[in-house]
């Protein structure tokens, strides 16, 4: 949840984080400085190496945060509960592929897992999952309360989503690898940071079924179809 917590606040989402416990002074978060001696020059060299990922520093005002949010308190009342919704059980599911997408070295594989995490929760049906999973993310994060997405970007947006899970369909199904870029990681680990916050928020809302959200959002785009978009 601190990795999704931490996607859902920076441009570059979770790919610049690895979040864990620091057990030897080379993770440690400091500059290192040393000093080498050359025989040949008899020169004495001071050498200088910066930190080499980014920093997601847990001060009070994040803690302020989280609290009046309540999305975070809620997400572990989620993991401990033995009697979870439909729509719980999903959102326990979408952290683990979250969990597991921030964790891998390789980003091919980093995009499949965000985007299995995305699954979860708009393609149980199995019928035109590219349609699908780009409707129910931009109806989502244009609609669903955070205004993550401005509202006069959801048709764009949704055209960027297919376009997104079109490169992980190259990559399951036709074994390309080198396709994906650390941006298309960068981003999908923002959307799914984002969609995973506003499920959670949905719980709260008194939602209890991953259905219940995508009939919304095909209402949603049906309407703003109607609508001329």
């Amino acid at each position: 949840m601190l990795a999704v917590s931490a996607a859902s606040m920076y441009e570059r989402g979770a790919s610049r984080f690895r979040i864990g416990v620091v057990m030897s002074p080379e993770e440690g978060h400091g500059p290192a400085i040393w000093l080498s001696w050359n025989d040949r020059n008899l020169d004495l060299t001071t050498h200088h190496k910066l930190i080499g990922s980014q920093q997601f520093k847990i001060n009070s005002d994040i803690l302020e945060q989280f609290a009046a949010s309540g999305v975070f308190a809620r997400a572990f009342e989620i993991f401990e509960s033995s009697s979870r919704t439909q729509l719980e059980e999903a959102i326990t599911k979408g952290v683990y592929w979250f969990s597991d997408a921030h964790r891998d070295a390789a980003p091919v594989m980093r995009l499949i897992k965000y985007w299995s995490c995305i699954e979860t929760f708009f393609s149980a049906d199995n019928k035109d999952i590219t349609r699908s999973v780009s409707v129910g993310l931009a109806s989502v994060l244009v609609y669903g309360g955070y205004n993550f997405v401005p509202e006069t970007e959801y048709l764009s947006f949704k055209k960027r989503v297919a376009k997104l899970y079109d490169v992980r369909s190259r990559a399951v199904h036709g074994a390309a690898y080198h396709h994906v870029s650390e941006r298309n990681v960068d981003d999908l680990s923002q959307w799914a940071a984002w969609l995973l916050i506003s499920m959670i928020s949905f719980v709260e809302r008194g939602y209890t079924k991953t259905g219940q959200i995508k009939a919304m959002a095909d209402r949603l785009d049906q309407k703003l179809k109607g609508a001329g978009e």
